[in-house]
């Protein structure tokens, strides 16, 4: 009898050990999968910055105009200048819109996805 009972308690053991190499094997490709979207997910948060940056560039002599004011105006930049600063707002809105955003993607899909794979900001 106990050499039945022990060939089962190995039987188990056995069991549990194959259970937890598949759970364990699971649990890496979990993590994995996450890493990749991880990536892909840092790599559109620097390529939603270079839009930003590319916006900025494009609404630089709106954002002049408002600084200059602002410099001027000192505390009463908010009175003063609220016409420059919805000339920027304006601007912004049209170059860092979310349409704008889904075209730089589409316009940038091979980087994307190159900095994606790559796992790197560049």
């Amino acid at each position: 009898m106990s050499s039945s009972s022990s060939s089962d308690q190995q039987q188990r053991e056995r069991q549990q050990q194959d259970y937890d190499s598949r759970e364990n094997r699971a649990r890496m490709k979990d993590q994995g999968r996450e890493s990749r979207l991880s990536f892909r997910k840092f790599a559109e948060h620097r390529m939603r910055q270079d839009l930003k940056e590319e916006a900025l560039e494009k609404c630089h002599p709106e954002v002049s105009k408002f600084a200059e004011c602002a410099q001027e105006q000192g505390l009463l930049v908010i009175f003063k200048c609220n016409q420059f600063h919805k000339q920027v707002q304006e601007c912004l809105a049209i170059h860092n819109s979310e349409q704008a955003w889904e075209r730089y993607k589409l316009e940038h899909k091979d980087e994307l996805e190159k900095r994606a794979k790559m796992g790197q900001p560049h």
